[in-house]
């Protein structure tokens, strides 16, 4: 079934416009407790105090518990699109429900870690001049950021544009193999499991790669989040640029506001983007009973 485009945007901007006020509060919410649970688990890590052994079971709790979240906001930006009930306690559904989301968060959790993993590998036969490099300690740093005058004079400094690379390139690895081939493929596993409790994830994971795969629908759900929310792309860009500056003058009360009105515009973007898979699943499969298995025609 083909969905037209001006469908798919009319929907989200309904939705978007009568719930982004609930959807920042939980992103403000979620943030600060995934804030709160990282530092407990990265503690003993940053810290040594933990094995190599005890570091990984660490990691892996914190990207579990951060999938159990977002099983929970899955179903609250569905319920929402819906126009059904809603509070801020359905970010806590897949806690509530662990037959329900454990399995569905556990795989999301192996993949990130693969895919993690794979990434630090591409990195290191890509650039294996720059990894032979090792990350340098906080003292180290702060040695460095002493002996410079100004904030430009720092990141100048060939140790800290080593190290921005080192952290970099990783990074934007990990997000664009994580974006596109699992995130993308698997954007509807979390809701197809919420409307069909008795199926398996596999099951999901399977059905959300044939609805992304069919009518081009892998490119049109991309293309829906960036029509959706370039605006608001723009204006997070600019609210970015101008923090930076004004951070590296120095850091002012400006700075504090900037930071304010760029968090605001962050979460706003962050809602936007979020809101097209379960717009683009719900106009998909169309409202169907609970636990009844999915007849869409793809």
């Amino acid at each position: 079934m083909t969905l037209k485009m001006r469908d798919l945007t009319k929907k989200h901007k309904a939705v978007y416009k009568k719930y982004i006020g609930k959807i920042i509060y939980t992103f403000f919410l979620m943030s600060i407790l995934e804030s709160v649970l990282s530092s407990v688990l990265l503690a003993p890590i940053l810290n040594s105090s933990a094995g190599d052994i005890l570091s990984y079971i660490l990691m892996a709790v914190g990207v579990m518990i951060f999938f159990l979240f977002h099983f929970g906001l899955a179903s609250m930006l569905l319920r929402m699109t819906r126009g059904e009930f809603v509070t801020l306690g359905f970010l806590f559904y897949g806690f509530k429900k662990p037959k329900l989301s454990f399995a569905s968060a556990f795989v999301f959790s192996a993949l990130f870690i693969a895919i993690l993993y794979l990434s630090g590998v591409f990195f290191r036969f890509v650039f294996a001049d720059l990894a032979g490099n090792t990350l340098l300690s906080a003292s180290v740093l702060e040695k460095i950021a002493e002996s410079t005058s100004s904030v430009q004079e720092l990141a100048s400094t060939p140790e800290i544009q080593t190290q921005s690379k080192l952290l970099f390139y990783p990074f934007i690895i990990f997000a664009l193999a994580f974006f596109f081939l699992v995130l993308i493929p698997f954007a509807f596993t979390f809701q197809l499991k919420h409307d069909n409790e008795k199926k398996s994830v596999f099951w999901a994971m399977k059905q959300s790669v044939i609805f992304m795969f069919s009518d081009f629908n892998y490119f049109r759900l991309i293309a829906l989040a960036f029509i959706s929310s370039w605006r608001q792309i723009i204006i997070t860009v600019f609210m970015t640029s101008v923090f930076v500056m004004s951070l590296a003058s120095g850091g002012t009360l400006m700075t504090i506001i900037t930071y304010f009105f760029f968090l605001l515009n962050f979460y706003a973007t962050l809602a936007s983007i979020m809101l097209s898979a379960p717009v683009f699943y719900s106009e998909l499969t169309k409202k169907h009973a609970v636990g009844e298995i999915l007849n869409v025609s793809v």
